[in-house]
C-alpha cells in the first residue's frame, strides 16, 4: 500500500518590487498563488491599490497610489522566491537595506 505523501506546510513566498511612475519603489512579500508568479503580482497590487482608496492608510506607497491612480502606470516584478515564512521576511528585510526604496517608510 502506498503512503500518503505529507503535506508541505511551508508555503512559497515572492519577494517583489514595487515602481511608482516616479521610479520610486518598495519592495515587500507575498505568498505565491498556485504556480502562477504573474497572477501572484498581479493580486498583491491590485490589493495595495484597493487599501489605498478603501483605508485610512498613511504609507507612502498608498499616498502616492492615490497621486498616480492608473494602475497600468505602475511596475510589478519578483525579485526572488523563497520558501518559508521567516525566511521571506528575512530576505525581504535584506533586499530593503539593499535597495533602500522610498516607499517602504510607513
Amino acid at each position: 500500500m502506498a503512503r500518503a505523501r505529507k503535506v508541505r506546510n511551508d508555503r512559497v513566498y515572492l519577494v517583489y518590487q514595487i515602481a511608482a511612475p516616479t521610479g520610486e519603489t518598495y519592495v515587500g512579500i507575498t505568498a505565491r498563488i498556485g504556480q502562477a508568479y504573474g497572477k501572484t503580482l498581479k493580486t498583491r497590487l491590485r490589493r495595495h491599490f484597493s487599501k489605498a482608496f478603501n483605508e485610512d492608510t498613511e504609507w507612502l506607497l498608498h499616498e502616492m497610489i492615490r497621486e498616480f491612480p492608473n494602475i497600468d502606470e505602475w511596475n510589478i516584478q519578483m525579485v526572488e522566491e523563497i520558501r518559508g515564512r521567516k525566511s521571506a521576511y528575512a530576505l525581504e528585510r535584506q533586499y530593503i537595506a539593499e535597495f533602500q526604496p522610498v516607499l517602504n517608510t510607513f
